[in-house]
Parts: C-alpha cells; sequence; structure tokens
C-alpha cells in the first residue's frame, strides 16, 4: 500500500505491518484499540510465548492497567478476559496441589517488566513465576517450572505477585502464602 498525503491505512489485530520512508517527509501514526481486542493480544502474548519471541510489554499488565484506569467499570468482554488471567493462574496453583507439589516456598513479589521474563520463553511473568537455587537468578514462568532444571519440584519456590494476591481477594478466592 502507497498512503498517500490526507490518507489512512487502518490494520487489524494480527495484521502484522511495517512503515518505510522514501524520502523527506513527516509522519504520525495513532494507535487506539477496543476492549475486544484484548483477546487478540492475550492470543498475541501466547505465541510470544510458544516461539521464545520476547513481547515489548507485558498483555496482563495492560488489561489490569486499563482495569484500574477505568475505576473497574469496564465491558463484559473485558471482565472475561480479567477473569481467564485470573483462572489460567489457579489452574497452575490448583495443578501443583492435585499432583502433591510441595514447593519449598511461596514468596510475594512486586512486578517489574526488566525482572521478571521467563528464562526459556520470554514471556513476563507477571501473576507468578518459580525459581530453583541451582539456577541463581533464573525465572520460569508456569509453563516451564517443569523442566527447567533436574531438581525435584519440592526443591523450587513458588513466587506470586502483589497484583495476585489482590486479584484473588477482589474475587474472592483464598490465597495461601
Amino acid at each position: 500500500i502507497m498512503q498517500e498525503e490526507g490518507t489512512f491505512v487502518v490494520t487489524y489485530p494480527r495484521g502484522y505491518h511495517s512503515g518505510f520512508n522514501t524520502g523527506f517527509n513527516v509522519a504520525e501514526a495513532v494507535n487506539i484499540g477496543y476492549d475486544e481486542w484484548f483477546s487478540y493480544g492475550r492470543k498475541c502474548a501466547r505465541m510470544y510465548r510458544i516461539t521464545g519471541r520476547p513481547s515489548v510489554f507485558c498483555h496482563d499488565k495492560l488489561l489490569l492497567d486499563y482495569v484500574n484506569k477505568k475505576k473497574g467499570r469496564v465491558s463484559n468482554s473485558v471482565l472475561e478476559e480479567l477473569r481467564f488471567l485470573v483462572s489460567y493462574q489457579r489452574r497452575w496453583d490448583y495443578d501443583f496441589g492435585m499432583q502433591k507439589i510441595t514447593l519449598n516456598a511461596q514468596r510475594l513479589f512486586e512486578y517489574d517488566d526488566e525482572r521478571h521474563q521467563c528464562l526459556i520463553c520470554q514471556n513476563h511473568c507477571f501473576l507468578a513465576y518459580t525459581s530453583c537455587s541451582c539456577i541463581p537468578g533464573g525465572k520460569f514462568c508456569m509453563e516451564h517450572t517443569v523442566g527447567q532444571c533436574t531438581c525435584p519440584l519440592q526443591r523450587k519456590t513458588l513466587h506470586h505477585s502483589t497484583v495476585y494476591y489482590k486479584l484473588c481477594r477482589d474475587f474472592g478466592i483464598k490465597f495461601k502464602i
């Protein structure tokens, strides 16, 4: 597509694009999104995790920042994404419990974009991550907890973010530390 003066180019979710300038010009881009697009973002973040591609920003954090900015007055599609986010993490918590996995400890942490990424898939570990003493500084998302090292699961530490703790409280879910 050749964009001419005074024209717009609209791209849709999962419509990857790039730009190239052939000379002196002034360019402007405006990015907008609708509530319904959070599900596309989740699917994109999942694909990034599968391919090991680091994402530019944390989708889960964006979702929660949006909900907080709107003071909880959001559409049903955003509420559905929020429910999915919590249920996804709860599923891992449940799986650990069902397998009688007694993790070494549970600790709370404050999320930081730069410091909380999975060592294997580069996914942002916004709600939780695991670590093992055999890999100093290594953080692993829930999907890469098993197989991160040869240590038994009982030696690993589960870290939940303070944000997850607050989400559980808001959803009326019992949270154990």
